[in-house]
């Protein structure tokens, strides 16, 4: 390769780097099912097990990697939000570097133009969609370096290199760990490496026991990881998969997801005739491991999307493939440059302006905005730190966040909907129609049966005033440290807790003659 392609190359990453690291730095976008995450993470630091509330073994999370993670930076000393939020920006940058990787190899052998190359590049960085989400406290992040790291040690340059080998059987495991639908990528590099060997004249069966051979030490982690799950939780599928329903198929949300998602994304959109065409390297013995690990990865990913409906995070299981949409399109590009070059090229300098387009979120079936997620998440870190200081500290709520607001109040907590409950991920009150991200919810009676005293829902913040009291509500308004008062249903009283609010003049009380006054005397 020219020296002047080599340093476009460099300066092109030097340029998506920054980008990237600049959009994911823009803003503050941590959401509240990270906090999740958190408080699994700190009860296990604290020699609580790896539990929501005391006594009840739920498995509310579906990141066990990320978990772990996130209880090190605690047992470290550090802000566990923070902490994986800067792990999420690293990562991003790392996956970055591992296009560019890919990218590099493809220009070395000439497969690949340097220009197609560093303006493909460009998208990975320029996606500030994509960025952002590195800097939420999600696995998301993580995730789609694993995925990227899988795809350049399958099939990437170096193959079969000893870091490549060791990755190809670390890897595995840790997509697995980090998220269940990580086995679908593992299926995708084992049909790589299969079809890998077949090129390079093994037999079917030979090729297969060789691919079996190298996910050993995976599956046995995979293996001792359920046995675990089984023994511990008493099932080997997170509760979210019941609380979601996730055992049914929501196909038309999740086709409604998959077109918005191109909406919303044009530049991905123009690229999808040259993944189309990247197929076809299949046949190529250099490129074909490439070819086959993200095509089968995107058909099978793109897949499982649509019959679980998608997800209400606004695109957020996209953002796991967008780097193999990347490597599959720079294929294409590699066979049709020769021809067309100059088309090529105006073709890809065009779907950067894509880039910028408008965000349109997929509202029939429920998507929030990250902006959106991150307003509930500093509404829920507000009233959550707050409680501690106003209410005693056997005091039972239920809420909707069921990050933030159990994470800082540290307060026993039902989750009205049902990620970290049995009961109500099994039995809750089915929602009609079907909304992403939830199926279920806890019902009043069933609040009350666990003993509920407050119930917050999605924490409403108003003026500490009597207006903000519902009349149909038994309601109290407590006093935050910005001026304004978060209202919660008082549902099922406790002396202590009734002497504590009525004791305070600051807190407001649907009624406040009847329940504090005092009890009648002895023979009154």
């Amino acid at each position: 390769m020219p020296k002047r392609h080599r340093l476009l190359l460099l300066a092109t990453l030097a340029v998506a780097l920054a980008l990237g690291a600049r959009h994911a730095l823009s803003g503050e976008y941590l959401v509240d099912d990270s906090f999740i995450s958190y408080r699994y993470a700190e009860r296990l630091v604290h020699g609580l097990g790896l539990t929501f509330n005391t006594g009840e073994r739920v498995e509310g999370y579906t990141n066990f990697l990320w978990v772990l993670v996130s209880a090190g930076l605690i047992e470290a000393g550090l802000d566990p939000a923070e902490g994986t939020r800067a792990i999420g920006v690293a990562a991003l940058l790392a996956t970055i570097g591992l296009v560019f990787a890919v990218l590099r190899g493809l220009a070395r052998r000439g497969f690949l133009s340097a220009p197609a190359a560093s303006l493909l590049l460009l998208l990975a960085g320029l996606d500030g969609r994509f960025a952002r989400f590195s800097a939420t406290g999600m696995e998301t992040p993580l995730f789609a370096l694993l995925v990227a790291a899988f795809a350049v040690a399958s099939a990437g340059p170096g193959h079969e290199s000893r870091a490549a080998r060791v990755g190809w059987q670390a890897l595995p495991l840790l997509l697995c760990l980090t998220r269940p639908d990580g086995l679908l990528f593992v299926l995708a590099g084992a049909a790589a490496r299969w079809w890998l060997l077949r090129q390079e004249g093994r037999g079917p069966v030979d090729a297969a026991l060789a691919v079996g051979r190298r996910l050993l030490p995976a599956a046995a982690g995979v293996l001792v990881f359920l046995a675990w799950k089984g023994s511990y939780y008493g099932s080997l599928l997170p509760n979210s998969f019941f609380a979601k329903s996730a055992d049914q198929s929501h196909w038309g949300a999740g086709l409604s997801y998959l077109l918005a998602y191109l909406v919303s994304s044009l530049h991905v959109a123009v690229l999808l005739p040259f993944v189309a065409l990247g197929l076809t390297t299949a046949r190529r013995a250099r490129e074909a491991p490439l070819a086959v690990f993200c095509g089968l990865s995107l058909l099978l990913y793109v897949g499982y999307v649509a019959r679980v409906g998608g997800d209400f995070m606004e695109y957020r299981f996209m953002h796991h493939v967008y780097p193999l949409v990347i490597l599959l399109a720079a294929l294409g590009v590699g066979r049709l440059e020769p021809h067309a070059r100059g088309g090529t090229l105006l073709a890809l300098a065009f779907s950067l302006g894509g880039t910028a387009g408008p965000l349109v979120l997929e509202r029939v079936y429920g998507m929030q905005s990250l902006e959106e997620m991150a307003g509930y998440a500093r509404v829920g870190r507000l009233v959550g730190t707050a409680l501690p200081g106003m209410l005693p500290g056997d005091t039972v709520i239920a809420t909707r966040l069921a990050g933030t607001l159990p994470y800082y109040s540290r307060l026993w907590t039902v989750d009205q909907w049902g990620l970290n409950d049995l009961a109500v991920s099994r039995q809750g009150q089915l929602l009609d129609p079907y909304q992403r991200g939830h199926m279920r919810v806890a019902t009043p009676d069933y609040l009350a049966a666990r003993g509920v005293n407050l119930v917050f829902d999605h924490p409403v913040l108003c003026p500490c005033a009597a207006a903000c009291l519902r009349p149909d509500a038994r309601d109290v308004l407590l006093p935050l440290p910005n001026g304004a008062c978060v209202r919660a249903e008082y549902l099922v009283a406790t002396p202590r807790l009734t002497q504590l609010l009525c004791a305070r003049s600051d807190v407001l009380v649907s009624g406040r003659d009847a329940l504090c006054a005092p009890p009648p005397a002895a023979g009154d």
